[in-house]
């Protein structure tokens, strides 16, 4: 009896580790940091530079998702951005402050992340702007620049875990002409070129926006207003043609 025991505790299974909950934190070009994630924690405890100049937020999630916070502290005053666990998967939101005051169904609210994005996986805070690689609009036989210094000038636009964010296109155009008159534009890049009617810049029903990825190169994407994925993509734009 003693030696069957003996056998059924060699042959049970080693007991399993629970997954360990991390992200990856990186700060401007540094090396990246594994943060285990246990509970909610301050982003602000996790970088030794102050909140009031990260100049962005960008969080990352397993499934491509992202959510970019520009200039959190003056876009979200008196608010707080943390990584914490929801539904025990990491996760990135800004909250707003709770103050004793507060009837209890407003600071209920108020414990609700302004804007959030689950299954986080990498949180990168940017104090520093690099150089913006060149933009080209060609409006007829002209070729006009639209430079890094303009585009860092526009608001950018922002539709939570949709993930539409960067500068909205036609904002992008009006740096470089009006954009009043436009019949088709043709956007340039790696792969096939998009064309679209000038109609599509005003277009309610879907967001046109060009960001900048993490290796600099600029992204076009096309949204639906309500969608959580675009429907289509161009990478490494370099030009914009118009008619």
């Amino acid at each position: 009896m003693l030696a069957m025991c003996g056998a059924c505790q060699r042959d049970a299974p080693a007991p399993v580790a629970p997954a360990r909950r991390t992200i990856e934190l990186v700060l401007d070009d540094g090396v990246p940091r594994t943060i285990p994630i246990d509970g909610a924690i301050s982003l602000a405890t996790l970088i030794a530079l102050p909140p009031a100049i990260w100049l962005e937020v960008h969080g990352e999630a397993t499934d491509d998702r992202e959510l970019q916070l520009d200039g959190p502290a003056r876009r979200y005053p008196g608010s707080e951005v943390r990584v914490y666990l929801e539904q025990g998967r990491p996760a990135l939101g800004v909250f707003p402050p709770v103050t004793p005051d507060m009837p209890p169904e407003v600071a209920a609210l108020a414990r609700q992340p302004s804007a959030s994005l689950t299954g986080l996986a990498r949180v990168h805070v940017v104090t520093k702007r690099t150089a913006l690689p060149g933009l080209i609009v060609v409006d007829g036989t002209r070729e006009l620049a639209v430079t890094s210094d303009q585009l860092v000038m526009l608001a950018g636009i922002q539709r939570g875990e949709s993930r539409a964010q960067g500068w909205a296109l036609v904002d992008v155009i009006g740096l470089a002409r009006s954009t009043t008159g436009i019949q088709t534009f043709q956007i340039f890049g790696a792969g096939d070129p998009i064309t679209l009617a000038g109609s599509a810049l005003r277009d309610a029903t879907q967001i046109l926006v060009l960001k900048q990825n993490q290796r600099g190169e600029y992204v076009f994407r096309v949204w639906a207003s309500d969608g959580r994925r675009p429907s289509r993509e161009l990478r490494r734009v370099t030009k914009i043609v118009v008619d």
